[in-house]
């Protein structure tokens, strides 16, 4: 019994980030109390060789003191404190990542922006999938565009996301009501754009079309 909780102890923390020899230092200083390297190795059944660097790790990780002395002694930290290190220390390494990503972003934006060709497919229709994807495309698509009519189902406002684009436009918002599913149509000028909103299991799908048959029957249903 005690062997299937240490070994499920284990997997958890090495779930949430730990290394396999993190987890069984942490957790054999964590029943042990205090211990010096080489008990520690004893007890873990982990190489002397590899015992300071795992020490070391965890140690940044904010789940292990040093108590100085000869010979050197480690315990492991509480366990709610130790959690509440962890993930100070991922939060403020995902917050520098994002920032780097962001810069990256913007610099590479910047290179392609000479090439961009606007919003308007090249082709008579594109196709888009992903919900991120096909809001962020609409907001680009929208912008600086006043000659056109959002028409919603009342289904696809139970979503938190559509709602809140949908705010973006409340001057250009009409209800559909001759569709029961979670659907957005818009007319621009020429272009058509059909937007189903799927369920959390499947990709949220769109077409954006310039076939001007496909405009003007949609515009005859509409009106």
């Amino acid at each position: 019994m005690v062997k299937s909780t240490e070994k499920t102890i284990i997997e958890e923390l090495q779930r949430i980030g730990l290394s396999l020899y993190e987890a069984k230092v942490y957790f054999t200083l964590l029943i042990r109390g205090t211990a010096t390297a080489s008990e520690i190795s004893d007890l873990s059944g982990i190489p002397y060789t590899r015992v300071y660097d795992v020490l070391n790790q965890l140690e940044e990780k904010g789940f292990v003191a040093s108590i100085p002395g000869r010979p050197l002694k480690f315990e492991a930290l509480d366990p709610g404190i130790a959690l509440s290190n962890y993930i100070a220390k991922l939060r403020e390494e995902l917050v520098s990542k994002l920032r780097e990503l962001e810069e990256n972003i913007a610099r590479i934006r910047d290179l392609l922006s000479k090439y961009k060709k606007g919003f308007v497919p090249r082709e008579k229709t594109i196709c888009l999938r992903g919900r991120h994807v096909i809001l962020n495309y609409l907001k680009r698509f929208l912008t600086g565009r006043d000659n056109f009519t959002i028409y919603y189902t009342r289904k696809a406002v139970d979503y938190p996301e559509i709602r809140d684009f949908l705010d973006l436009y409340k001057d250009h918002i009409k209800t559909l009501k001759i569709i029961d599913t979670p659907s957005i149509l818009i007319s621009c000028d020429e272009i058509t754009i059909i937007y189903e909103v799927a369920g959390e299991k499947r990709y949220d799908y769109m077409i954006v079309s310039q076939s001007r048959p496909l405009h003007e029957i949609m515009q005859r249903c509409l009106d």
